[in-house]
């Protein structure tokens, strides 16, 4: 006898009830009961397991996507082996299938559901490659394109968008190094927007060549233009994808979803036809922080590489927001004043 690989609906009351879910786990069994709509359906493949670092940003990432692909008319599938993830909330995904993120389980929801795009984020850069190989159009958002790493404190960057063939520029961030603010501090505060008059007018300065280095990049999206001073002047060092949280950060301070720009960016819109709703740099007026909370304190665990295997990881961040930095400073302080901040 033979057992065809198959999916078949979640019972949320475990069969007590007659319940319709569009949740589904793949065994094997005679029938299926998943089947394809009729709609323009995407996958997107979601974070996985839980992970001490850059879970959290990953599954709002995906959560962000989510939601603006049903925005923009398409019918969002999520791939997720973590059923208590964000992303798995029932009103973001037309579907929802639990399974490893093994290519044989990933290539079974795929066939059934033989979607028009497939969209990898920042754990998947590898699984997305060998998804374009098979022939699956895919879009992956990720940190993986050519990138400098430079080490830096105290240093400003401009944070920008392009489309492929323009550039648009969120405005200015800046890192602070923690311990410049507090002693004994790990990790950094970021700052967004800066509105240091010169430092502004020498970002204007090299636009041109802001627009001209993003460009050379080859791929619409998202990235972090860090500048470095020399001989008294800003300068260009290196430019690398955005991260999350900062994307996170500019969505907060602007009232724009930099998620949703970058989806559309991705599908081959102008910035033109996206960007009408992000606001004038200028026009920003609070200033918003943003630090990484640590909570090994909390749970006296002094020893983080003995008990995580990752040291100095962040299970989360703090945004705050003020008139001026002190006073968005001191809100952060409230806000995280039992973690290492």
């Amino acid at each position: 006898m033979k057992f065809n690989r198959l999916l078949r609906r979640c019972e949320p009351t475990a069969g007590e009830f007659t319940e319709q879910t569009s949740t589904y786990y793949s065994t094997y069994e005679f029938d299926n009961e998943s089947q394809p709509s009729t709609g323009r359906r995407v996958v997107v493949i979601g974070t996985g397991a839980n992970r001490i670092g850059t879970n959290h940003g990953n599954d709002y990432l995906v959560s962000q996507l989510l939601f603006y692909l049903k925005k923009a008319d398409y019918e969002p599938v999520l791939i997720n082996a973590n059923p208590n993830s964000v992303a798995m909330t029932p009103r973001l995904a037309k579907k929802r299938y639990v399974e490893p993120k093994q290519y044989s389980d990933i290539l079974n929801v795929l066939a059934i559901e033989k979607p028009l795009i497939v969209f990898t984020t920042y754990h998947d850069y590898r699984l997305g490659q060998k998804l374009v190989q098979d022939g699956y159009q895919v879009i992956q958002i990720n940190n993986s394109l050519p990138r400098e790493q430079i080490k830096t404190n105290d240093s400003p960057a401009v944070e920008v968008i392009t489309d492929g063939t323009d550039v648009t520029i969120f405005g200015v961030s800046e890192i602070i190094a923690g311990n410049n603010l507090r002693g004994n501090v790990r990790g950094a505060v970021q700052v967004f927007p800066i509105r240091d008059k010169a430092e502004n007018q020498a970002i204007t300065a090299l636009h041109a060549e802001i627009k001209q280095r993003v460009l050379a990049m080859g791929a619409p999206g998202l990235y972090t233009v860090r500048l470095a001073i020399a001989d008294t002047a800003l300068q260009l060092a290196t430019i690398e994808p955005m991260s999350i949280a900062t994307m996170a950060l500019i969505s907060k301070a602007s009232g724009s979803s930099v998620t949703r720009l970058l989806l559309h960016v991705k599908l081959g819109e102008a910035l033109t036809k996206v960007m009408y709703d992000y606001p004038d740099v200028n026009r920003l007026k609070p200033v918003y922080v943003q630090a990484n909370t640590f909570p090994y304190n909390h749970l006296q665990i002094y020893d983080e590489v003995e008990a995580t295997g990752e040291p100095g990881h962040a299970t989360g961040t703090v945004i705050a927001h003020g008139d001026t930095l002190k006073a968005a400073l001191t809100a952060l302080n409230q806000g995280n004043e039992d973690t290492d901040f």
